[in-house]
C-alpha cells in the first residue's frame, strides 16, 4: 500500500493512488516491440452513498525488442 496510495482523506472521502497493468503484443507489433505497460493515477471521491472515479496521467511505455 505505501507504494500505492499517494494520499488517503478519511474526512473528506478521498483516495488517490497509482497504478499500472500490463499487456502483451499482438499483431504487427510483435516485430518490434516486447510489450506494453500502461500507468495510471486514481482518485475516488465518496460522500453521501456516491463514488466518482477519475482515470488521469495514462502514460503508455512499450518496450523495444
Amino acid at each position: 500500500a505505501q507504494n500505492v496510495i499517494q494520499m488517503d482523506d478519511k474526512e473528506n472521502g478521498i483516495i488517490i493512488s497509482k497504478g499500472n497493468f500490463n499487456y502483451p503484443c499482438s499483431g504487427w507489433q510483435c516485430l518490434s516491440y516486447d510489450g506494453h505497460t500502461v500507468q495510471f493515477t486514481v482518485k475516488i471521491e465518496a460522500k453521501d452513498n456516491k463514488a466518482r472515479i477519475t482515470f488521469n496521467d495514462l502514460v503508455h511505455h512499450v518496450t523495444a525488442i
